[in-house]
This record gives C-alpha cells, sequence and structure tokens, in this order.
C-alpha cells in the first residue's frame, strides 16, 4: 500500500509539473576523482587517477505549488548507475507534502565555501561513535527507501511529521518509524528546533539546535545530537555541536565540531577552513579535518586513534554554473593501531545549467 501511495503522489506531482506555467528547470552534473594517490608507508598503494563515486546527474523541477527531483548516481569504472535521490512535493497555502527519497533538514549547516567537494562537510548533525555516524538527529526523513514528510507552517513557526521505511517490500509500523520536527524564528534574533526521529523499532534520534542571526557577519549555530538505544542503554551516545561561520572582507573562516560521548568511547570531530576570495573567479582555501577516537570501547572495535585530513585548494568559476575544484590533500592517520601517510590530488567539476 505505501508503494502505491508514494507512486502515486510522485505521478501527479508530475503531471501538475508538466501542465504548470512558468516552470522552473535545473540540471546539474558533477563528476570528480583523484588524478593521483601516493601512499607514503606503502609505496605500492600508489594510484594513477582514480574516481571517488562523487559523480552525479541532477534534474530538478519546479514552480510555485509542486516540483519534482531525480538525482543518479554513477560510478564510472563499472559504468553503474544507480537512483541516489527521487521526490516529488505539492504545497497548498501553508502546508507542503513531500514523497519519495529525499533529505529533510531544517537548521543551517553552515557549508558555504562548499562548492562541489563532497566531502567539505564531513558529517550532518548527528552523534558519532567510534567516528563513525551514529544516525542523523536534523532529518525527518531517515529511511532511505521511502520517506514521506508533511509541513506546516503558520507564522514564524513551522511544525513537521515524516515516516518512511529503509525497505519497499516489506510492511512497515508507523509508531517505530516517525518523525517529528518544530521549528521557530524569533524575529531577526534567533532560529530554533527541535527533532524527534524514531527511526528503527530500538533506536531513536534527537536534536536541538539554535542558530544565532543578531550577529553581524556572523553564522552560529549551537545544540545537542543524541543516539539513542531504547534496549541497551550503552549504545546510546550524547553530542555536544557547534557551527561558525565569520565573513572580514575578503576572508571567511568556518568551523564544525562535534564531541560525543557514549559509553566507554568518545569522537571528537573539528574541521576549520580558512577561504581567501581572490576575485569573482577565484577563491582559495585552506582546509582541514580531525577525528579524535578513545576509550576502551573504541579499542576493542579498532577504532581508537587519531585522524587528520589538510586539504590547500582551489575552486575556479569557469563561468556562471561552470565551477572547478582541485587541491592536494593529504592525511595523516594512527587508526586502530593502522598508519596512514598518504596524498591525494582531488578534482572535481560541477556544471549548473
Amino acid at each position: 500500500m505505501k508503494r502505491i501511495i508514494v507512486s502515486a503522489l510522485l505521478m501527479v506531482t508530475a503531471i501538475c509539473v508538466a501542465l504548470a506555467e512558468g516552470k522552473k528547470i535545473d540540471f546539474t552534473a558533477i563528476t570528480g576523482g583523484s588524478l593521483s594517490t601516493f601512499d607514503f608507508e606503502e609505496s605500492g598503494n600508489d594510484k594513477g587517477y582514480t574516481t571517488g563515486g562523487l559523480d552525479k546527474f541532477t534534474l530538478e523541477y519546479s514552480d510555485g505549488s509542486a516540483g519534482a527531483k531525480v538525482q543518479m548516481k554513477a560510478y564510472l569504472p563499472d559504468y553503474a548507475l544507480t537512483m541516489d535521490e527521487y521526490y516529488g512535493w505539492m504545497s497548498f497555502g501553508s502546508v507542503k507534502f513531500t514523497a519519495g527519497e529525499f533529505d529533510s533538514r531544517y537548521s543551517n549547516r553552515v557549508k558555504n565555501e562548499e562548492s562541489a567537494w563532497g566531502v567539505w562537510e564531513k558529517f550532518k548533525y548527528g552523534a558519532l561513535k567510534n567516528g563513525s555516524q551514529v544516525k542523523e538527529s536534523e532529518n525527518i526523513a531517515l529511511w532511505g527507501r521511502g520517506d514521506m514528510v508533511a509541513e506546516i507552517k503558520f507564522g514564524n513557526a513551522s511544525f513537521a511529521v515524516g515516516t518512511g521505511t529503509n525497505s519497499v517490500d516489506d510492511t512497515f509500523s508507523v509508531a517505530e518509524s516517525l518523525a517529528a520536527r518544530g521549528a521557530f524564528a524569533i524575529g531577526e534574533t534567533a532560529k530554533v528546533s527541535a527533532t524527534f526521529s524514531r527511526y528503527a523499532e530500538d533506536f531513536a534520534t534527537a536534536g536541538l539546535f539554535c542558530e544565532v542571526l543578531s550577529i553581524e557577519n556572523l553564522n552560529l549555530v549551537v545544540g545537542y545530537s543524541g543516539a539513542f538505544d531504547l534496549e541497551e542503554s550503552d549504545n546510546t551516545v550524547h553530542a555536544g555541536e557547534l557551527r561558525a561561520r565569520y565573513a572580514f572582507g575578503k576572508y571567511a573562516l568556518t568551523s564544525h565540531n562535534n564531541v560525543s560521548i557514549g559509553t566507554d568511547t568518545m569522537t571528537v570531530y573539528n574541521m576549520a577552513n580558512v577561504a581567501m576570495k581572490v576575485d569573482d573567479r577565484i577563491t582559495a582555501l585552506l582546509y582541514a579535518n580531525n577525528i579524535n577516537v578513545s576509550g576502551s570501547a573504541a579499542e576493542d572495535a579498532g577504532a581508537d586513534g587519531n585522524r587528520l585530513t589538510v586539504r590547500p585548494g582551489v575552486t575556479l568559476t569557469a563561468q556562471k554554473g561552470v565551477t572547478v575544484d582541485a587541491g592536494l590533500e593529504f592525511c595523516v592517520a594512527d587508526v586502530g593501531g593502522t598508519k596512514t601517510n598518504a596524498m591525494s590530488v582531488p578534482v572535481v567539476v560541477r556544471v549548473k545549467l
């Protein structure tokens, strides 16, 4: 039944979009890879050009009351093409319905200079465990096969509910796959949101975020993320998060930070990016992120240690809608007793029509 409902919504949306006047059509193609990879620990791992699984092709239609999006992901060495994201939406005044496979987030993710890098934002909002994200805490479309979200706005406030399943073949319980988010904008001062998602029978996430708007040239988001195992409390993780971007003249400084604490494991993630806009065509960047994992549970899982990634790079705007991102990426790591000391040359090209 759920597959029929989703298919019907997508079909109705597509018809509405096709018949609408003044519709907007966007096409984006992104392809990327590494020109070379050098492993200073094991020279046998040195490689020439490799793709990084970044190839995406997106087609999006929209007008004032309906829209649809299809995004394909390609992996060129195997000539494999898979559906990455697809959804349709319709709005009726202050009420909006969306169905398909998509993400539904609210809080500012503070990633202005990310361009098409694809890995600039290492983690979305959410608790981390042993160096990996447990689950997002601010997304109410978490399921990945079939998602449905209904949102209503009234004044400065909004409320949204979502449900879905990871399997298009099996039935699912709405009570065990239910998410809700309430958000409110306090004039020009701040935006706050609270999210709760039960994405499996025994697992849930919660997020509480505040974006400060009142400080000139500063984007600041602070919040809490939780990942809860409703049967085994030792698997529960709590996180404090902070993201900030400060712009001054032709420079911009961005930082993402997450401290996640679970039973006998702690993950500390820090990212910093300095961008300098040379002119309308060239932006120079120095990006770095560090992931540190500690605790006896992390040691038992072979995840304890530290991983540092540094990437000086440049974003070139060849013409409107065409960007090229290129740089040198250095990785120095000692995780679970395995050492890494490597350099790669990532390049990403994006064309948006």
